[in-house]
């Protein structure tokens, strides 16, 4: 079961979450459900390097083809990944520019992009690079209409 598989991997990271990984092993319901919570966390930029992007995807992978209509991602992430294909779009500056700047590949970055891999600090950094922009011009004001000059 793909779900097992997946909480030995994070037994391994050790902690309260390795140790609740261990314990929900022997029940489905709570395997999943524990799977859930895991995916919620998982868009914490800490807990992306503490488990690695891999196993990250992974548990977003397994927890949205259970469940096809979750969707979680802090409301603050999703306004500056808006912000950020906003300031693109306005560019007219196609996705495969920006994931060729970042070293990575077309498909990569979109996910970046849609919320579907983990946004880093060093990503915005870069991106706000690109975009000849400071960081805090991207997360703040995330509230102002899209009509605003970039």
């Amino acid at each position: 079961m793909k779900a097992l598989n997946i909480l030995e991997k994070l037994a391994t990271k050790g902690g309260v979450v390795g140790e609740s990984a261990r314990i929900c092993k022997s029940n489905e319901e709570k395997t999943i459900q524990f799977l859930k919570e895991c995916y919620e966390m998982s868009y914490s930029e800490s807990i992306c390097s503490i488990w690695g992007t891999d196993l990250v995807n992974e548990i977003r992978r397994y927890v949205l083809k259970k469940f096809p209509n979750l969707h979680y991602l802090p409301f603050e992430e999703k306004l500056v990944l808006n912000k950020i294909k906003q300031i693109r779009r306005k560019k007219s500056i196609k996705q495969e520019v920006i994931a060729n700047y970042l070293g990575v590949t077309q498909s990569c970055y979109s996910k970046l992009e849609k919320g579907e891999s983990c946004l880093t600090l060093n990503h915005l950094l870069q991106i706000s690079n690109f975009f000849n922009l400071e960081i805090k011009d991207i997360v703040d004001n995330l509230f102002e209409s899209p009509e605003e000059e970039f």
